[in-house]
């Protein structure tokens, strides 16, 4: 879909009453639900995991489908996403979800989780397995993977804005981005670049009372999880100030040589040839 189709309805007049307002345009069908996501992860009160993983994942799918859309060669194309302010909503993303991130320290502090039926043994009031103990933790490594997601797109919107690939109004994007609450949106952007302490359950004495292989095998695999999506979380968030400091990406702009530069391997022959016999003259 072009970036032209996307944001048709965006800028046209509605026809009809105010209620269908903005009811043809794809763009705000992706944006509103970003926004309504974006309002219940911001909650102070602890969540249940499962609807957060809901808004996170929306989050997500939203942001894949735009960092596609902001990637034109249209100069026309461009300059309708810069009106319809995706610069400053993306960089509001990444300030909830910076002050969100914290939150991942203490997993069962700061997330609800009911543990399912189906693990506990109704008459003991015991867990099935061991191992089901991490469910919580399980949860919130999920949750973190979303966020993960969510930010790396957001970035890659930023990142195709800013790009100088083709002949774009790529400095407005820039100067949106620097100019977001006043500079602090590159504040957000530089604390992302630490790791995130996700609790995945390391420190729970509970875990050491059954010392079960499962126990140990599937921490080290929240382990790496976790430790990957930190990973990709700075990467691109490096790739955003890169492209902020070098629009034109990594490979260098150059330009063809001069033709007397350039010297073909007869011509220089013919000067060691006629050096050699010089000298045998002498």
């Amino acid at each position: 879909i072009s970036t032209d189709t996307f944001t048709a309805g965006a800028f046209g007049k509605s026809s009809g009453s105010g209620k269908d307002k903005h009811a043809a345009s794809p763009m705000h069908q992706v944006l509103r639900p970003m926004d309504s996501s974006l309002e219940a992860v911001a909650q102070e009160d602890a969540r249940d995991t499962g609807e957060l993983f809901f808004d996170l994942n929306l989050c997500f799918s939203a942001a894949s489908v735009l960092k596609y859309i902001c990637r034109t060669s249209s100069t026309i194309e461009h300059s309708q996403l810069i009106q319809l302010e995706v610069v400053p909503k993306m960089m509001r993303i990444l300030s909830v979800i910076r002050d969100f991130l914290p939150k991942f320290a203490n997993s069962k502090g700061n997330f609800d989780y009911s543990i399912p039926a189906f693990c506990t043994n109704p008459q003991t009031n015991q867990l099935y397995k061991p191992v089901y103990k991490l469910l919580p933790y399980t949860a919130s490594s999920r949750l973190f993977r979303e966020i993960c997601g969510s930010i790396s797109n957001c970035c890659q919107c930023l990142s195709n804005l800013m790009a100088d690939e083709f002949p774009t109004t790529n400095c407005i994007p820039l100067i949106q981005m620097l100019a977001f609450d006043e500079g602090d949106g590159l504040r957000d952007l530089y604390d992302m670049l630490r790791d995130v302490e996700v609790d995945i359950g390391i420190n729970d004495q509970d875990l050491l009372v059954d010392l079960h292989p499962d126990i140990t095998l599937m921490v080290e695999a929240l382990q790496a999880i976790t430790k990957n999506c930190n990973r990709k979380m700075r990467s691109r968030v490096l790739e955003v100030m890169y492209t902020a400091l070098h629009p034109q990406g990594p490979i260098l702009k150059t330009k063809d040589s001069k033709k007397q530069d350039v010297k073909d391997l007869n011509h220089d022959y013919r000067i060691m040839t006629y050096l050699r016999n010089s000298g045998q003259e002498a």
